[in-house]
């Protein structure tokens, strides 16, 4: 078994660098948001009447809805998009900066989310 200094220092950076990973593994967004609950950050690049066929629709398809959201988002730095169908009076505009739920097809925009709402 090793033994001395160097391997002590060694050893505690290791550990520490083990346990910085571990709490960075689950991001937890503003409002108890977490990512393992389906939450991530994005960016509405799209507002429609209805999906594209190419578009990748969260929930049901064929759920009334006035518009359909697109939302850029990156996951291990590659871009993904989803489409989220919402009443017209909720949606948010475009460019704008949300929360999407990727389980319950939620958006969430961040900046009523800063002001606490």
């Amino acid at each position: 078994m090793r033994t001395g200094p160097f391997f002590s220092a060694r050893l505690l950076v290791g550990v520490a660098a083990i346990f910085t990973l571990t709490a960075c593994a689950n991001a937890v967004y503003p409002g108890g948001r977490s990512w393992d609950d389906g939450w991530r950050t994005g960016t509405v690049s799209k507002l429609q009447d209805k999906p594209s066929w190419t578009a990748s629709v969260c929930g049901d398809k064929a759920k009334p809805a006035e518009t359909f959201v697109t939302v850029y988002y990156r996951v291990s730095n590659k871009p993904k998009w989803v489409t989220v169908p919402m009443p017209l009076a909720s949606a948010p505009k475009m460019g704008a900066s949300v929360f999407v739920n990727l389980k319950t097809c939620e958006v969430v925009s961040a900046q009523a989310q800063a002001a606490g709402a």
